[in-house]
C-alpha cells in the first residue's frame, strides 16, 4: 500500500508471508468427468465443486474441508470494484485450476479480513491478459496487504459483513422496484379500462357501470395501432410530422428526431393525436405504457 499512510500498529505484508498457499492441492474435472461422477447419486452424497468466482457445479468427492479463501485465478472481473476477486468456502469442497486457495495463518492473519483485503485491491500490475485477465501465483504472491493487529483485523470483517450484508439487501430491494413498478402501471391500466379507477367519479354523477360500457364501447374503434412508415408515404404535398417508437418514452415524449410523413384525407382523420389520446409503446408481446 505505497503511498498510503497505515494506522500505528499496522504493518504492509506480502500475501504469501500471511498465508499458506494450497494450489497443489487443485485437481480440474471437466463436466463430463463431473456427470459421470455425479449420476444418480443423491444431493446429500454431493460436494460443491468451485471454479474462479464461486460454486461451478458438484462432484462426489471433496479435497478440502475447512475454511478457505479461493481467489479467481482467471476469468474475473480483477478491474471491478463491485465485483468479487475472492471469496470464502467452508466445510468439505472440491476446487478446480481456476481458482487459487488460500489459508490464513493462524494468530496472524483473520481469512475474512484478508477476503476483503482482496475485493478492494487494484490489480494494476499484478494480472496479465487482454480479452482474458490472469492472475498467476507468483504475481499473487506479491500482492501487499494492510496488516492490522488481529483483533482489529476481526472487528473490522464483522463490521463489513454487517455493513455488505445490509448494501445486498437494499440492492436486491432496488432490483425488485423495477418489477414493482411494471405491476402497479399494469393494474393502473387494468383499473382504468374496467372502470374501476372511475368508480367514485361515475358515483358523484349517477352514471352506472352500464352507461359507462356503452361508452367505452362506443369509443372503441377510436383505438389505432401505428403504422410503419411505408415508401408510399415518404414524400407527398402534405407531410407532417409523426411519432414513432423511438419518440414515445414512459415518462415524456422527445421531439428532437421527429420524421415526416404525407398525410391528408381519411389517414390524416384516422391517425391524428388529439388531447387526452394515450400513447402505448412496445412490441405484440410486451406493450408498456406511457
Amino acid at each position: 500500500m505505497e503511498g498510503r499512510e497505515l494506522p500505528v500498529g499496522w504493518a504492509t505484508a506480502r500475501l504469501e508471508e500471511v498465508t499458506e498457499i494450497l494450489d497443489s492441492r487443485r485437481i480440474p474435472l471437466n463436466a463430463d468427468e463431473r456427470k459421470v461422477r455425479t449420476e444418480g447419486k443423491e444431493k446429500d452424497e454431493l460436494f460443491p465443486y468451485y471454479g474462479a468466482t464461486g460454486q461451478v457445479g458438484w462432484i462426489d468427492d471433496f479435497l478440502f474441508d475447512e475454511e478457505l479463501i479461493l481467489m479467481g485465478e482467471d476469468g474475473v472481473s480483477f478491474f471491478d470494484l463491485l465485483r468479487h476477486k475472492a471469496y470464502l468456502a467452508s466445510g468439505k469442497f472440491w476446487v478446480n485450476n481456476h481458482a487459487h486457495v488460500l489459508r490464513g495463518i493462524a494468530g496472524l492473519a483473520d481469512q475474512s479480513y484478508l477476503t476483503s483485503c482482496l475485493n478492494q485491491l487494484d490489480y494494476t500490475g499484478f494480472v496479465t491478459g487482454s480479452t482474458r485477465l490472469k492472475l498467476t501465483q507468483a504475481a499473487m504472491r506479491g500482492i501487499p496487504v494492510p496488516l492490522a493487529p488481529l483483533d482489529e483485523q476481526r472487528r473490522i470483517a464483522a463490521k463489513l459483513d454487517t455493513t455488505l450484508a445490509a448494501v445486498e439487501a437494499c440492492r436486491q430491494r432496488l432490483d425488485g422496484m423495477a418489477a414493482i413498478l411494471k405491476r402497479f402501471r399494469q393494474a393502473v391500466l387494468a383499473a382504468a379500462t374496467s372502470g374501476e379507477l372511475t368508480r367514485e367519479w361515475r358515483e358523484e354523477r349517477d352514471i352506472s357501470q352500464e352507461a359507462w360500457k356503452s361508452i367505452k364501447t362506443k369509443d372503441a374503434g377510436k383505438i389505432q395501432l401505428g403504422r410503419q412508415r411505408s415508401p408510399k408515404y415518404h414524400q407527398g404535398p402534405t407531410m407532417r410530422p409523426y411519432l414513432r417508437v423511438q419518440n414515445v418514452f414512459e415518462d415524456r415524449i422527445d421531439l428532437d428526431d421527429v420524421m415526416e410523413m404525407d398525410f391528408s384525407g381519411a389517414d390524416l382523420e384516422k391517425y391524428a393525436l388529439h388531447p387526452g389520446d394515450i400513447l402505448l409503446k412496445g412490441t405484440s408481446k410486451n406493450y408498456q405504457g406511457t
